[in-house]
């Protein structure tokens, strides 16, 4: 998906509302991940990039079909036959991302069983590195459980190899010599990212698509907001860690006057900040942030500042000035380049300074 539009998110089992999912920039380095070029028979024609199946070990592959589910691009492909050798056999969306050491990725794709059945088969998402000839090097290589429900499969892997030259995303399945295998598989919109965590899918077709980074804000709060004092209060799901992710600030646009709820800092903490004229008026940290549903609230008075997260003693500064601010930013820091990287749920401003009994209750 591309950049800067509301996208609300539902929890696929529950239906539960998840929130404004706001995201730092992202590259889906896989160039064709809505199967452009397929042609469908036995064997038939892959998506173009894609590489399907193994030669020479028994196994046949047929490319049994292609559409869109729940608004995901998909292919189905059967693999039959008796394995001739004990082996891995699968799917690779992309075998030429460039890749280097030290680097982590993540790749991800929605599968599901459409028919037959695994025996003999094991099932597994796997991030690989080869070098510049495409010779394996090392890999990652875990389990995965397939159903009849659409299900989205993530892996993360950092890279070892001194000569790796690309890492590569697969699906891929071992078999065993002399055991019959007959299954059809549905895979859709496989996503190979740069970063340490899946975010969501960016749609290519003939190259790899970037998503830059989202901002949200409300750039007028002259109606509502109260310079003298008030509480801003959020709920918010981030979805990494060890990242500095913005949950909801005040601020004139930069870093120099705002007064922000931080989800996450680079030591997995809620940070509360504020900032007047670039200098640091007042702030505090409290330990042990998850990516877990959090209610975080601050309230701001001259020399009189208090904050809280879940219901936790109230914390407070008696020696603080107030900036100047102008905008309300959601999801982010004062200048827009810490996204939350997650949900945001709720965003509620109070014109007045609650009583810190007031704070805790709210976020209990």
């Amino acid at each position: 998906t591309s950049n800067n539009k509301s996208r609300y998110d539902y929890n696929p089992s529950t239906l539960a509302k998840r929130g404004l999912l706001i995201e730092e920039a992202r590259t889906n380095s896989i160039r064709n991940n809505t199967m452009k070029g397929i042609a469908i028979g036995t064997p038939g024609t892959g998506p173009t990039n894609w590489a399907i199946g193994a030669g020479g070990i028994g196994v046949s592959t047929q490319r049994v079909g292609t559409g869109v589910e729940s608004g995901i691009n998909y292919i189905d492909v059967r693999f039959y036959g008796t394995p001739t050798v004990s082996t891995y056999t699968g799917i690779y969306p992309d075998q030429l991302v460039s890749g280097l050491i030290t680097q982590t990725w993540t790749g991800s794709f929605w599968s599901k069983l459409i028919a037959g059945s695994f025996t003999n088969t094991n099932v597994n998402i796997e991030i690989r590195e080869t070098n510049s000839t495409q010779v394996f090097l090392t890999n990652t290589l875990t389990p995965i459980s397939l159903s009849s429900a659409l299900t989205r499969f993530t892996q993360t892997r950092t890279l070892t190899g001194a000569t790796t030259a690309f890492v590569s995303l697969g699906m891929v399945f071992q078999t065993t010599t002399g055991l019959p295998i007959d299954f059809t598989i549905r895979i859709g919109l496989p996503q190979l990212e740069l970063g340490a965590f899946a975010t969501s899918v960016i749609l290519t077709s003939s190259a790899a698509a970037t998503r830059v980074i989202e901002v949200a804000d409300v750039n007028d709060i002259s109606s509502f907001y109260n310079p003298i004092a008030g509480a801003l209060y959020a709920k918010y799901t981030p979805l990494a860690t060890g990242k500095i992710c913005g949950a909801v600030c005040f601020s004139d646009g930069t870093l120099n006057n705002r007064m922000i709820i931080r989800a996450m800092n680079a030591s997995n903490q809620t940070a509360f900040i504020g900032v007047d004229s670039g200098i640091t008026s007042w702030g505090t940290t409290i330990n042990s942030a998850t990516p877990n549903t959090t209610k975080s609230i601050f309230a701001y008075q001259l020399n009189d500042i208090a904050f809280t997260r879940n219901g936790s003693s109230v914390l407070t500064d008696s020696i603080a000035t107030i900036p100047i601010v102008t905008k309300l930013r959601l999801g982010n820091d004062g200048d827009g380049s810490f996204p939350l990287c997650g949900y945001l749920c709720q965003v509620t401003y109070y014109p007045v300074r609650l009583t810190n009994a007031e704070l805790q209750t709210i976020t209990t």
